[in-house]
């Protein structure tokens, strides 16, 4: 029962989750995603739980999650990826190819580096 508790309250559960309501979400609320934003959104998403399992946060989770440059690189992206094809702008297959090879650069770059402290001793994401 624990381990499902675990599972159930990781933040990598719950943002795969939220993922997969807002893209289902989108076509109830009338947003049509093309092929290759949905890619530059999922492609998004896995390269940030990736990096969060092979390096996860310290100090409280919401917190963590909320100021880790990987997590604000990833919703960036998402957010951008929304808005443009909200407003019309289509996004083609070389152009989703770069967002997601930008983005998925910033978080394994981020995951990789050397672990930095801020004055308090919290990693600083």
């Amino acid at each position: 029962m624990s381990k499902l508790k675990t599972i159930l309250t990781s933040s990598r559960f719950i943002v795969g989750l939220a993922t997969i309501i807002g893209l289902i979400g989108s076509r109830i609320f009338g947003i049509e995603l093309s092929l290759e934003g949905t890619t530059v959104i999922v492609g998004t998403v896995a390269g940030w739980i990736a990096g969060r399992t092979i390096r996860p946060e310290t100090g409280a989770k919401i917190k963590g999650l909320l100021t880790s440059s990987r997590f604000l690189s990833a919703a960036a992206a998402i957010i951008g990826v929304i808005g443009a094809e909200s407003l019309g702008v289509e996004i083609d297959a070389k152009s989703a190819t770069v967002i997601l090879g930008v983005v998925v650069s910033i978080i394994g770059g981020r995951t990789f580096r050397p672990e930095e402290k801020s004055g308090d001793g919290q990693e600083t994401g």
